[in-house]
C-alpha cells in the first residue's frame, strides 16, 4: 500500500521559513519606526501649541493692563528708549499717579506711584522700545517670549489736542 503524502500548506504544520520571518520582522520594525516618529512629531506639536497658548494668554492680560493704564492717563511719554511712563495729572498738571513699564532682568515690570509698588506682568520679556513722536504721541513695542517663538505687542498712545476755552 502506498500512501500519498498531502501538503495542506498551513503554517501551523510546516512552520515559517527564515526568509518569511526576516520579511515580517523588517515590516514590523519599519512600522514601529513610523509610529515612534509620528508620536514624537505630535508630542512636539502639542508642546509648541501649549507654549503659544500660554504666551497668548500672558500677552492678552499684559495688553489689557497696559492699555487700561494708557487710557486712564492724561500724559504718556518715554523715559529713555526702554521705559514708558503714564501720568494721571490733576487740572494743574501735577502728577497724581505715575505708572511706569520697563523690562528688567528679562521680566516686564509695572511700577505704580503711589503706593510705590511694582509687580511682574510677564516673564521672558526681551525688549520694550519706546519712541516719542513729538506732538503725535508715543509709540511702544514689547517683545515677549523665547527667542524661538516670540510674541510682539505694539501700540501707540496719541496726544489729545488742547481744549480751547
Amino acid at each position: 500500500m502506498h500512501r500519498e503524502r498531502r501538503s495542506t500548506g498551513r503554517a501551523s504544520e510546516r512552520g515559517y521559513s527564515l526568509m518569511e520571518l526576516l520579511v515580517a520582522g523588517s515590516l514590523l520594525g519599519g512600522l514601529m519606526v513610523g509610529i515612534t516618529s509620528s508620536a514624537t512629531v505630535v508630542s512636539d506639536l502639542l508642546r509648541t501649541q501649549h507654549i503659544r497658548a500660554s504666551d497668548a494668554i500672558v500677552l492678552n492680560v499684559m495688553r489689557a493692563r497696559v492699555l487700561a493704564d494708557a487710557r486712564e492717563s492724561t500724559r504718556a511719554f518715554c523715559s529713555g528708549a526702554e521705559r514708558v511712563v503714564f501720568n494721571i495729572e490733576d487740572t494743574g498738571g501735577n502728577p497724581l499717579f505715575v505708572t511706569e513699564y520697563s523690562v528688567e532682568e528679562g521680566k516686564l515690570v509695572r511700577w505704580r506711584t503711589p503706593p510705590d509698588k511694582s509687580f511682574v506682568l510677564a516673564d521672558e520679556a526681551q525688549t520694550l522700545d519706546c519712541t516719542s513722536l513729538g506732538g503725535e504721541g508715543t509709540e511702544v513695542s514689547v517683545l515677549l517670549g523665547k527667542a524661538s517663538s516670540p510674541s510682539h505687542f505694539y501700540f501707540m498712545v496719541g496726544e489729545l489736542p488742547e481744549e480751547s476755552s
